[in-house]
């Protein structure tokens, strides 16, 4: 990731539009009492990027890879770990970060050892299940967990979180919403005090947020897609008062050729990304060959912005797109532009394999 404009492919981010995204949902969130915590997981910790985000009034940059923390840790705001940690990675865990997500008491306790060894004090967010089933503990558990981690000197209970609409794609609603308020509640009770932090979810609970439904208990959602994308997850809906598109991969063609559209000779068993290609018979194609493959970038996420372009598939280092109806005059040397979504962006952001520019920089901002 160089930052420079003499390589392709690359990826031009147009950092205006997610900053202005971060600001909306920070504003709207601080209209209803709840703040924001920037997820920039999707971006393998690019600095130049991230750096911006955390100028918008955003409480905390939140991260699942302590690799990518490192890459920006040096930006005055709090930093969140949204994962789990491993037991080796506490160390790193706690020179890092603030703040982590834990289940269960014996990593609660390997954290305070850490501590106590080394004179410092941790944040944890215990995860309450509310019926996402990723991680989280259940109401008896999760007494009993944050009882435990009041006793502890070292490590602090900063609040409770819950997740959905990631793994069992369950939606957030009234009544999952309500379920953790309860969970709140008993745990203000059995521990005599009103958390810091009630974490309610992710992008997909934005629309709550709109609507002004969550409970008052929430204080927190962790917003990854909604800053970067303008999206709003599991109902795949563009946010209309937020910017989309803001991520344009550039690459160059490197043959433009006229053949068959059908590949001829004896077919195999497989592909070595495991889908089967299925092929049109279109007659003979005006095709071009770019520098994009399934080892660099997850190809379903990739969109070409052309509307006469169609990706007909691709290999490991290369995509192969019908120009046939395109009213641009492709040839070899001429760069081609796509939209990336962010199951693209994150994969081609951590593949590492692309020059990658914020626009305010290249216009000079």
């Amino acid at each position: 990731m160089t930052g420079t404009m003499s390589a392709f492919p690359r990826i031009v981010i147009d950092d205006d539009r997610i900053v202005a995204n971060a600001v909306s949902i920070a504003q709207l969130g601080a209209q209803r009492g709840v703040d924001i915590a920037a997820v920039v997981k999707g971006v393998a910790g690019y600095a130049p990027l991230i750096r911006r985000i955390a100028a918008a009034p955003v409480r905390a940059l939140a991260d699942a890879s302590l690799e990518h923390v490192r890459a920006y840790a040096d930006v005055p705001k709090e930093k969140w770990f949204i994962r789990i940690p491993m037991m080796e990675e506490i160390p790193e865990l706690v020179e890092l970060t603030d703040m982590c997500m834990i289940s269960d008491h014996l990593t609660a306790d390997r954290i305070e050892e850490y501590c106590e060894a080394h004179d410092q004090r941790y944040s944890v967010l215990v995860m309450a299940e509310v019926g996402d089933l990723r991680e989280g503990v259940e109401n008896t558990e999760l007494v009993q967990l944050t009882q435990h981690i009041e006793q502890l000197k070292h490590v602090q209970l900063a609040g409770i979180g819950t997740n959905v609409s990631c793994y069992g794609n369950i939606l957030p609603g009234v009544e999952n919403m309500a379920d953790l308020a309860e969970k709140v509640e008993l745990v203000q009770r059995s521990i005599g005090r009103e958390l810091d932090i009630v974490s309610g979810g992710n992008s997909s609970s934005l629309r709550m947020l709109e609507e002004d439904t969550l409970p008052s208990a929430v204080t927190n959602l962790r917003c990854g897609e909604s800053i970067l994308f303008g999206r709003l997850p599991c109902y795949e809906e563009d946010i209309p008062w937020l910017a989309q598109h803001p991520f344009t991969l550039e690459t160059e063609i490197v043959e433009v050729k006229e053949k068959p559209s059908l590949p001829w000779g004896a077919v195999g068993n497989g592909a070595a990304f495991g889908e089967e290609p299925e092929f049109e018979d279109k007659g003979r194609r005006k095709r071009a060959l770019v520098v994009m493959g399934r080892q660099s970038m997850y190809l379903d996420g990739v969109r070409p912005l052309d509307p006469g372009v169609e990706i007909l598939g691709a290999s490991s280092d290369y995509a192969v797109c019908d120009v046939t109806d395109s009213k641009r005059n492709y040839h070899l040397g001429s760069t081609m532009e796509f939209s990336l979504d962010y199951s693209a962006v994150a994969s081609g952001f951590t593949h590492g394999g692309f020059d990658i520019s914020l626009r305010s920089r290249l216009a000079g901002n």
